[in-house]
């Protein structure tokens, strides 16, 4: 982790995938975070009801060193409540009420995303894409879309992109990459089989394997040779499908503008002539 990173936005991040002990240590962090500046790790494991090893192997799994780097984190990070509504959607919400919630917890997400989102992987993501001489997107159910408009913006752009309409077509072309080609997954959870199995099938052909998706430790990541992911937590009802949607179509828009300002003009020259295009076919 990031030493500058707010850890809190990793445990929610990592939150499905913990085990019970650690879910409450999670729980407790998140809900404490002034309390526990003041604490020792004695007084915080018997808050919680564990042992210390387990909170710091805790700390450990955040890639922090022990509980004092957490507590030095947690004092960074200190900010005050803004006046947007985080809470979970009800069933008894108003409709101006769910507005202001839904639209809350998407620019929560964006923002924490690109605090979260590894620079490095991200650049690293952008030079396989750019010296790539195939592109290909894949993502299963509602990721497809996504994946789909991933192919429209490189495509307008020039870029050999490509993004299969079923899973029979998605497995042939993948398995007919090679290795100046790659492939980009797009999963929420980073378990979906299909695009877990696309990208298998592109890594076995020897290309490139670029994953994007909201969990950190999942069978997708283990897959990828580079993993972009997005800042998503556990909400009620539908707002954590709505803003994983809309934290993968930014981080995916961030990518086609970096790709698109490598050859600015070139860029700029075909994006006139798609406008042009466009335009006719409008009143």
């Amino acid at each position: 982790m990031e030493q500058n990173l707010d850890c809190r936005l990793l445990i929610k991040n990592m939150y499905p995938t913990f085990h019970n002990v650690e879910k409450k240590i999670a729980d407790f962090i998140l809900e404490n975070q002034e309390k526990i500046i003041d604490m020792t790790i004695a007084q915080f494991a018997a808050n919680v009801g564990t042992a210390e090893s387990s909170i710091v192997r805790f700390c450990q799994i955040l890639d922090l060193k022990g509980f004092t780097q957490l507590k030095i984190n947690l004092a960074r990070n200190i900010t005050p409540d803004a006046n947007l509504i985080y809470e979970d959607i009800c069933k008894t919400d108003s409709v101006e009420v769910v507005i202001q919630k839904v639209f809350a917890s998407s620019i929560r997400v964006l923002e924490n995303t690109s605090r979260l989102l590894n620079t490095a992987d991200f650049k690293e993501a952008v030079e396989l894409l750019q010296n790539a001489q195939r592109i290909e997107f894949y993502g299963a159910y509602t990721s497809s879309v996504i994946a789909r408009d991933a192919y429209n913006r490189l495509h307008r752009i020039g870029y050999p992109v490509y993004a299969a309409a079923d899973q029979y077509e998605a497995k042939i072309s993948a398995s007919l990459l090679g290795k100046a080609d790659v492939a980009v997954g797009i999963s929420h959870t980073g378990r979906t089989k299909d695009t877990i199995e696309f990208l298998e099938l592109a890594k076995d052909s020897g290309a490139s394997a670029i994953a994007i998706t909201s969990s950190p430790k999942s069978p997708i990541v283990e897959v990828a040779d580079v993993s972009l992911i997005i800042c998503s937590e556990e909400q009620q009802i539908f707002q954590e499908a709505i803003t994983s949607r809309v934290a993968h179509i930014v981080l995916l828009d961030a990518i086609c503008v970096c790709l698109g300002l490598l050859d600015y003009e070139k860029t700029s020259k075909r994006i006139e002539v798609n406008s042009n295009i466009i335009n006719k076919m409008r009143y």
